[in-house]
Formats: C-alpha cells, sequence, structure tokens
C-alpha cells in the first residue's frame, strides 16, 4: 500500500487539527500533495489523476472539505529537533509495524508508539513533540493530551537552557 492509501493515516491526520491548521491550502496548495475528501472520503492527489469521483471528476478543492496529508519529509520539517534527546524507529521483523522510541536525557524512555506505517509514526512523533498528544484509537481515534509529554519537554527546555 502506497502512503497516500492509507486510511488510518487520513483519520489520524484529520484529527490533527493543530497540523490542518497550520496548512494554508490556499497558498500551499501543490500539485504532488495528497489530500481527503472529507465528505466523500476518497482520496485526491492531482499528481496522479486521483479526483473525487462523486463530484463528476471535479476536485473538492474548498478547504474545509479537505484533510491535508503530509509527507514523511513533511513531518519530518515540522520537528523542533532540539526538543528531541533521542529517538529510534524499529521496524517489526516479518510484520508491517514500526516501533518509534523517544528517550530523555538520562537515557529514560518516554514514549513508546506502535504504528502501521511509517508516517503514521512520524506524524506520532509530530503530535507528541510539539503538541504533547499520543493517539488513541479509542471510540473512532483522536489525539489526546498526555501530561507525562508535558513534563519530558518541561524537562528537555530546562536542560537546554542551561547550557547557553
Amino acid at each position: 500500500m502506497k502512503w497516500y492509501e492509507d486510511k488510518m493515516y487520513w483519520v489520524m491526520c484529520e484529527k490533527a487539527e493543530e497540523i490542518q491548521k497550520k496548512f494554508d491550502f490556499l497558498s500551499n496548495m501543490d500539485y504532488r500533495d495528497s489530500y481527503v475528501c472529507k465528505k466523500h472520503k476518497c482520496l485526491i492527489r492531482l499528481s496522479d489523476h486521483y479526483y473525487c469521483p462523486e463530484i463528476n471528476g471535479n476536485v473538492c478543492i474548498y478547504p474545509k472539505n479537505l484533510t491535508w496529508l503530509p509527507t514523511q519529509e513533511e513531518l519530518q520539517e515540522m520537528i523542533d529537533w532540539k526538543q528531541l534527546y533521542s529517538f529510534e524507529i524499529i521496524p517489526e521483523i516479518g510484520g508491517n509495524k514500526f516501533l518509534g522510541r523517544i528517550w530523555d536525557s538520562e537515557g529514560e524512555r518516554v514514549y513508546d508508539v506502535w504504528c502501521n506505517s511509517i508516517n503514521q509514526l512520524w506524524l506520532a512523533f509530530v503530535m507528541y513533540l510539539n503538541y504533547h498528544k499520543v493517539w488513541s484509537s479509542q471510540s473512532g481515534g483522536r489525539w489526546i493530551k498526555e501530561e507525562k509529554c508535558q513534563n519530558y519537554l518541561t524537562e528537555v527546555k530546562k536542560k537546554s537552557s542551561k547550557k547557553l
């Protein structure tokens, strides 16, 4: 499956309101980008001529109707790398999952997340590091505030300000 066909990633991106708010559809819309039509739950990818079939081949171009699907590179650009002490990505042997881990400066593991794709994993890292949220698959899925995440980021900021 191609990353932009991952329907769980669609849901995770749609529910990542902070990321959706940052994307300016009018000035940043690119024919290479991927979107999901919220109303019809279909992929829109202009470069591959994927259009919304529900509206006679026209594209649902109104921003309120679209969910932007950031690429792995775009997600990595969103991370404040100064906040990230150490991380690793481990592919599941013989499987299709990835384990992502984040450690603090004392070597304590502060975050573990299993994801079905590398894009889901990078989105989880962005949401954890930038917005203090973790993915909960309960009730159809949602991003929830994580107190442990806030504590880790506060510690990182304190230690980085002491170094200056």
